[in-house]
């Protein structure tokens, strides 16, 4: 879901970032004994009170947990969050 908050050069997928969907992720998470839980827990709950204050931090995050290599990556301003989610979702 970072994808629509951050410019990166690596990013495979895409899924709307809602308060919906955060909150979905958010339940699976908390129903289960993920590896990395708390942080992950953390991290939807800001998500799912639109609080994106620490988005970049966040995709890295990700990007380390799936052994990617992290690169330059920016927040993206309205503008082109916007465009990406006309583009990407319709």
């Amino acid at each position: 879901m970072t994808h629509q908050k951050v410019k990166a050069c690596e990013g495979k997928g895409a899924i709307p970032m809602s308060k919906k969907n955060a909150e979905k992720v958010r339940n699976i998470l908390n129903g289960n004994n993920f590896k990395n839980k708390e942080e992950l827990v953390a991290i939807t709950e800001r998500w799912a009170n639109r609080d994106f204050s620490k988005i970049l931090e966040e995709h890295n995050y990700f990007i380390k947990l799936q052994g990617g290599k992290i690169g330059e990556a920016t927040v993206m301003d309205k503008v082109d969050e916007q465009v990406f989610c006309l583009n990407t979702f319709g």
